[in-house]
């Protein structure tokens, strides 16, 4: 059964925020069936396939898992994924690189040190800043971050390596000019990498004034977090922007659909605004002291990412975020996700669309899960329409820094046949 997912518009326009939007579709528990339990989701994760939820039942999809080799500096939180034009892959850890020419099936893997120059002591020149152009040329961005007026300004620098990260050496460097003041500039994003070697580098910059000091639980009075890119098109030599993508958003991921369409998803955060009533906050799951939104919401952009526009909501549940989207051949988009604090247990899950992310099926696929977190992704999509996902979870408490990475080749139902699992 397709549903349509009908936005309407709510009168929340206040500051720098354009439109709110709410969908009539509850993405919490979906497929007309119930969430897995902790055992069910334990028992999928130790074995060779994902659980659908789709028409009332929950069915197992075959799979193949490899674990990837584990880094004692990796965090959770951090999955970079790369593959080029002839179909190698990459995954970047902050010290291991792992990399596949079979399309996912076996790995090897070296030492790397990313992090490289480092600059007054808030150089973000981490792994998750780098990307692999087709020819296998390594490129890594370098930059200060943190708040204004403690030195979070100054260029961009750009980094090359040709021998898979084990050296660089400077390619150039631009500046970071954003308009209007901001206080403090970050980057969840990363470098997003598109197939004709286009590279998205995002960050995002916030400037917000809250009342009486509330922060980010009380009322934003003026400002707001904006999510800019820079575009590159020569290999990272020179670089366009910024680019502004949306207010109040961050992390997330950009795939190049069949029709050339860019479609990017986005955790969409914001505080409460003076123009949200009661009912609005109610009607939304606005629980007291917290704020209204962090949900996948979807954008698109015409032109290669140089504008950008449709800003709409994806996800209904608080903490449905951090979603990467992967498109097919057909048109088919996948947007793997974040459930981190319910319905059902915290877990990594998948919703689906067939027509380049117009509409989305009344569907979920169970994707993975750790004891202690379910936590980010990335994928893409192979020759043959295989989709590559590499999770990240974690069974340490109270750590996030010790985390396990899966690579998942899957495909969507249909073009496997699925064994009933209950």
């Amino acid at each position: 059964m397709r549903i349509y997912l009908f936005v309407t518009t709510s009168a929340v326009i206040a500051l720098c925020l354009s439109v709110i939007s709410a969908l009539a579709v509850d993405t919490g528990v979906m497929g007309g069936v119930a969430c897995p339990s902790a055992e069910e989701l334990t028992k999928m994760q130790k074995g060779q396939y994902i659980l659908h939820a789709g028409g009332g039942q929950l069915t197992e999809v075959p799979v193949e898992k490899v674990g990837l080799p584990y880094d004692p500096m990796g965090h959770a939180q951090y999955v970079n994924l790369s593959m080029t034009s002839d179909g190698t892959l990459y995954v970047m850890q902050p010290s291991i690189l792992s990399k596949s020419t079979d399309s996912g099936k076996t790995w090897s893997s070296h030492a790397i040190d990313p992090l490289g120059e480092r600059n007054q002591g808030s150089d973000n020149a981490t792994f998750k800043h780098m990307q692999v152009l087709n020819d296998g040329t390594f490129i890594r961005l370098a930059w200060n971050y943190g708040n204004y007026d403690k030195g979070a300004t100054g260029p961009a620098r750009v980094f090359k390596s040709t021998d898979e990260a084990r050296s660089w050496q400077k390619l150039t460097e631009f500046p970071i000019e954003v308009p209007g003041k901001y206080k403090r500039r970050t980057s969840h994003w990363g470098i997003s990498h598109l197939p004709d070697d286009t590279l998205l580098w995002g960050i995002d910059v916030q400037d917000m004034e809250f009342a009486r000091g509330g922060g980010w639980g009380g009322v934003c009075t003026s400002g707001s977090a904006r999510l800019l890119m820079y575009r590159s098109t020569d290999g990272g030599r020179t670089w366009e922007g910024p680019i502004k993508v949306c207010d109040w958003s961050a992390e997330g991921g950009i795939v190049q659909l069949p029709s050339g369409r860019l479609l990017a998803s986005v955790r969409y955060q914001r505080p409460k605004l003076p123009t949200d009533t009661p009912e609005f906050l109610k009607k939304i799951g606005c629980k007291p002291n917290s704020y209204p939104y962090k949900h996948i919401f979807l954008v698109d952009s015409e032109d290669g990412g140089r504008t950008w526009t449709n800003l709409r909501q994806l996800m209904t549940h608080f903490g449905q975020c951090f979603g990467r989207p992967a498109a097919l051949s057909d048109g088919t988009v996948v947007v793997v996700h974040e459930t981190r604090y319910g319905p059902g247990v915290p877990c990594g899950r998948a919703v689906i669309s067939h027509d380049e992310g117009k509409t989305w099926e009344d569907e979920s696929y169970y994707m993975y899960y750790g004891e202690v977190c379910s936590s980010h992704n990335k994928s893409v999509v192979l020759k043959d329409d295989v989709i590559l996902t590499v999770v990240s979870t974690c069974e340490q408490k109270h750590t996030g820094k010790h985390s396990d990475l899966t690579a998942i080749r899957w495909k969507p139902v249909g073009a496997e046949e699925p064994a009933p699992a209950r």
